[in-house]
């Protein structure tokens, strides 16, 4: 038997991944405000210094790693 929250998914965490020319991009979980760089790929997100989102530019490995941590709630470094 099916109940109702088995049936829901939560559409408020989402990822992307885009290449341009030769250069992916990949959009994790909210990307909206302010952000700040943790260096020249990856900017990060964040609600109460929690990290929320990351837009990481060029590195598919970078961004996996990014958005567990995310998930996870862990700190990004």
């Amino acid at each position: 038997m099916l109940r109702e929250q088995d049936n829901h998914y939560d559409f408020s965490f989402c990822s992307a991944l885009f290449k341009f020319a030769d250069l992916n991009v990949a959009l994790i979980g909210r990307t909206r405000g302010e952000g700040r760089w943790l260096d020249e790929k990856t900017k990060v997100f964040y609600k109460d210094e929690k990290p929320i989102g990351a837009v990481v530019l060029g590195d598919v490995r970078r961004a996996m790693e990014v958005e567990k941590a995310i998930r996870e709630g862990l700190l990004i470094d």
